[in-house]
Parts: C-alpha cells; structure tokens; sequence
C-alpha cells in the first residue's frame, strides 16, 4: 500500500477473566491467542490506489486475506503457537510437551516446547510465502539431530519441496537451520516434528538469512478489510485525491 504514515501500532486484545477472592487472591486466566487491528493512514492517494483494499473490503476479491509485513518477514513468519510449540497448553506441533534451551538476545533460556514421537508428527497448518523469495527456518532442540520436517504446498494443496532442519550444538545448546526458495507454484510452508525423542521449541522463519537467535512469531495472519474511511482533499476536473483509513482486522482461521 502506498503513501503509508508511518508510526502504525497494531491494536492487541486478549480475552482474560480476573477474580479476587475474598482473602485478597488475584487469579488472572488468559486466552492462549491474542487478535490484533491494525489502522492505517494514508494521504493524498487516487481512488486506483485503494483500488485493491477496497476489493478487498467488499468481497470482490475472494478469501482468505492473509497480511503479510516487513516486520514478520525480518522477525519470524511462524504463528506464535507453532514458533513456541506449547506456549500456554498449545498443541499445534503436538500433545506432548515440554521444555528446551533456546538461544534468545538476552542469552541461552529455558522455554516451551514440544517432543517427538517414535513417528513423525502431524503437519502444521500452512504459512503462507512469496514465491521466489530465499527463506531460513531454524529450531532449537534438547539434543543434536533431525528436529523438523518441511514442506512447500500448491494453491491446490499439493506437496512440491521438501526438507528437514537438523540441529548441532551450538551457544551452549543445539539448533539447526534449513534455508529453501519456494519455486513458482508453492504458496506456502507447513512444518511437523520429525521422529525421534528430543524436545524441540524455538522455531523461527524468515526471508533471507538470520543468525541463531529466537525471536516470538508474528504469522501471517488471516485479516479482514473494512471499508477505506475517506477524507477528500483535492478534487479537479481530472484528479481526485484523499486521505484514507483503512482497519485491517486479525481473525480466526
């Protein structure tokens, strides 16, 4: 989207329930997942500019919306259930969980994550990529050996590339990484813990490469568009132009 302003701050919300017992207690339950909107501004843009969210926002364009950032490409791709496999009860790499050392900036932590099996588990849900881009998935396990499995999908669902992340000491733990480009056909990635009896956690995908260091998942989330909000600026007897704002609002999948 062009013309952006800058200093957009995504709105978070997280459903929690707060009781305080008559001895003065506090128990805080929390919801797993949080939603995010993001508001967008944008000034002096040509109705064509908008052409495409307002599509968007009307149904012309088909769904699912995915939004993916800058941010999430530089940071990690990965939802933040399957980049910290296990973080509040989640399941999304499996039901057995546990703990893993885990290089982060401020050192080598202890944090969520989930264990093998003697079979491979079952597939993530799929991460949607550009195809052409050079993309690195890294992990962090409790020993040294195959952690992950990958694999690129069609629009249609059909398995294209394949891969594993394999993990070696390193900072005091173990961690490995697997750099793939999605040909023209893939649109997105799925992972899956490979077999074996290690703890894995700290999972990080992003375009390009990065250094060993875990950083939480941002996603690439599916979003719905409201309508573009327009304030007329400039109307000619050949141009048009406005200030727009546009929400852009997470939702489940």
């Amino acid at each position: 989207m062009p013309s952006v302003a800058p200093g957009v701050s995504p709105e978070v919300s997280r459903a929690s329930n707060e009781l305080v017992t008559l001895d003065g207690s506090r128990y805080v339950q929390r919801a797993p997942g949080s939603s995010r909107t993001w508001t967008l501004q944008a000034r002096l843009l040509s109705p064509a500019d908008l052409a495409f969210l307002a599509a968007c926002a009307d149904g012309t364009v088909p769904g699912p919306l995915f939004l993916y950032t800058d941010d999430a490409a530089r940071t990690n791709l990965l939802p933040s259930d399957v980049a910290a496999p296990g973080r509040a009860g989640t399941t999304a790499l499996g039901s057995s969980l546990g703990v893993v050392l885990v290089g982060m900036p401020s050192g080598v932590e202890t944090v969520t994550g989930a264990v093998q099996a003697s079979a491979a588990g079952a597939w993530s849900a799929t991460v949607p990529l550009q195809a052409g881009l050079s993309y690195t998935l890294s992990a962090w396990a409790s020993t040294a050996g195959t952690a992950l499995a990958w694999r690129t999908l069609s629009r249609a669902g059909a398995q294209l590339q394949t891969g594993v992340v394999t993990t070696a000491a390193a900072a005091g733990a173990f961690c490995g990484q697997s750099a793939f480009t999605p040909d023209a056909l893939a649109t997105g990635v799925q992972v899956a813990l490979a077999a074996g009896t290690a703890t894995v956690g700290g999972l990080r995908l992003t375009e390009g490469e990065h250094e060993p260091v875990w950083l939480s998942g941002r996603g690439v989330p599916v979003v719905v568009v409201d309508d573009p909000a327009e304030t007329l600026q400039l109307i000619t007897d050949r141009e048009v132009f406005a200030d727009y704002t546009v929400t852009i609002r997470e939702v489940a999948r």
